[in-house]
């Protein structure tokens, strides 16, 4: 799991069902059963419900630096969200170690940059599902051509690559993803490199959504590690 790091797994709705790992031991702030919008600070809530909507309807990785109050005063976290087998997993980062609480000023102008950065990364992600929806309309296939098609996916990654899928999945950074795999990060870049080249996609986002469309078997045989 990432240091430093609280995992959340929630349902659709973006409602607590389990906290992973604590890292940032914040399990008495995050509580089972309440809305990721509920906790955050009445200032961003509605940000907040806007990035479960987005990760929900899109299946790809997104971020947003959110406001939360606690009893130290008020600070930013990052909230880093994908959705896997219809859950949505939660990642949340302290942006700083040294004093929670930080200044509204800086705490609006983080918040602003990072939203103009998402809504850059949503857009395209509704671009390529677009575009994956127009394609499957205009094409027809046959239940054999689909199988072989399947079958070309399953057997696409060699053995190495697929240490990386679950953690790519997962949305883990490259040097979380060396230090689980005991590799250098440029070995994991090289991997990702091949897996988005073998996808056919260029980014995460548009590999994420490549492999929400793989079927359930496959998906579950990427997932194995996690």
């Amino acid at each position: 799991m990432s240091p430093g790091a609280t995992i959340l797994r929630c349902d659709i709705g973006g409602v607590i069902l389990e906290i992973v790992a604590d890292g940032l031991g914040m399990a008495d702030f995050f509580t089972i059963g309440r809305q990721i919008d509920h906790l955050v600070a009445d200032t961003d809530s509605t940000l907040a419900g806007d990035l479960i909507a987005a990760i929900r309807r899109d299946g790809a990785v997104f971020d947003r630096l959110l406001a939360v109050d606690r009893r130290g005063g008020r600070g930013s976290l990052r909230f880093e969200g994908s959705k896997i087998d219809g859950q949505l997993l939660i990642t949340v980062r302290a942006l700083a170690r040294a004093g929670f609480a930080s200044s509204h000023e800086t705490l609006d102008a983080m918040v602003a940059l990072n939203n103009r950065l998402v809504n850059r990364q949503r857009a395209l992600a509704r671009a390529l599902s677009d575009a994956t929806h127009r394609e499957d309309a205009a094409h027809t296939i046959s239940p054999i051509a689909g199988d072989r098609a399947r079958i070309a996916l399953a057997d696409r990654f060699s053995d190495r690559e697929r240490e990386v899928l679950p953690l790519l999945l997962k949305g883990l950074p490259n040097r979380e993803m060396a230090r689980l795999l005991a590799i250098e990060v440029s070995a994991v870049k090289a991997r990702l490199r091949t897996i988005f080249r073998k996808l056919g996609v260029s980014s995460r986002a548009q590999a994420l959504i490549v492999l929400a469309h793989a079927p359930l078997s496959h998906k579950e045989k990427f997932l194995d590690g996690i």
